[in-house]
């Protein structure tokens, strides 16, 4: 197979830079007990206030939850399960998560439905809808540097209601996760080089190799953004210009990948021999 010479550039757009040098590296990920901190109930003017247009716009007034605790722990943990550069290990590890679980409530709405019988009389039916709200805060720190990485994430909200409290807080909890999944991977992408030309047509490219596979964890619909690397004022550039798609893994360290944005323009990058960087983003 005729090797495409692509180059992976140190930094990368939305990675930690300090790690970029050993791409696709598993570190190992030490995950402590989120911590939670019962809030106190507010007697001010405005709160009182926000209760009373709670009320009358049909919501009861929250209720929280310090007995989710345990579980958002669990789906904390398996959340890393599929972080694919981070390996929870029971002891120490490279890195440390810890955290709080800053908020898990649920409150109601009731909604009223009209609707005409056999005999044409309105009918009217109330429903009692149920809604819930979790949320945590999440450090991730270098044992070996002592840097930093703090975000919160929130799972629920009102935008979408469900027949009963415990349904409503499970489907906050796998909002969450997805979200702490995304957004690791997002922190600790996989690094890609372009091996191969698979399909084109007149001037552009369709399809391409790269050399990820099985053993990266990867998977069909992952998603990689393609830049080109420059320099400007004696520092690196990049300029995204096209997205490519994993349509099949082919092998350990191969995957056959759809040029779904940019065709010409990653042709004519290939072509010219110009340093890409492929990074994924899901």
């Amino acid at each position: 197979m005729r090797k495409i010479l692509v180059a992976v550039a140190l930094i990368a757009c939305m990675s930690i830079s300090s790690f970029a040098q050993n791409d696709n590296e598993v570190f190992s990920l030490h995950i402590d007990q989120l911590t939670y901190t019962e809030p106190t109930n507010s007697n001010s003017v405005g709160s009182l206030l926000g209760t009373i247009a709670q009320v009358a716009a049909g919501q009861s007034s929250n209720n929280r939850h310090p007995e989710v605790v345990p579980h958002i722990n669990a789906v904390v943990r398996t959340a890393f399960s599929d972080v694919r550069r981070l390996s929870p290990v029971e002891g120490a590890g490279r890195f440390t998560l810890s955290g709080e679980a800053v908020n898990i409530n649920t409150w109601t709405k009731t909604r009223t439905t009209e609707s005409k019988n056999s005999k044409g009389k309105v009918v009217k039916k109330t429903f009692t809808d149920h809604y819930a709200s979790v949320g945590i805060s999440l450090t991730l720190t270098d044992s070996a540097t002592g840097q930093t990485w703090t975000q919160k994430f929130t799972g629920g909200g009102d935008y979408h209601h469900f027949d009963s409290e415990a349904a409503a807080i499970e489907a906050a909890l796998n909002l969450l996760q997805g979200r702490v999944v995304k957004y690791y991977n997002n922190l600790f992408p996989l690094y890609a080089q372009i091996v191969d030309k698979a399909s084109e047509k007149k001037d552009k490219t369709n399809e391409v190799y790269i050399d990820l596979g099985s053993d990266n964890g990867i998977f069909r619909g992952l998603h990689f953004n393609v830049c080109v690397v420059g320099e400007a004022a004696g520092r690196a550039t990049e300029h995204k210009i096209g997205k490519i798609k994993i349509e099949e893994v082919q092998g350990p360290d191969i995957s056959l990948c759809k040029v779904e944005k940019g065709k010409k323009e990653i042709k004519q990058a290939l072509d010219s021999g110009q340093t890409l960087t492929i990074t994924s983003i899901d």
